[in-house]
């Protein structure tokens, strides 16, 4: 097993579940602020 290899993939991989969890995050921030609004 490449040891860079598994560093690196695991950085994307990671990034990527970040990205998705700050995504729903602000969806689900837009969606109480807008339900106080209207």
């Amino acid at each position: 097993m490449n040891f860079i290899f598994l560093i690196s993939y695991s950085k994307r991989k990671i990034s990527f579940i970040l990205n998705i969890l700050n995504g729903t995050v602000k969806t689900t921030f837009y969606r109480i602020s807008f339900g106080i609004l209207f």
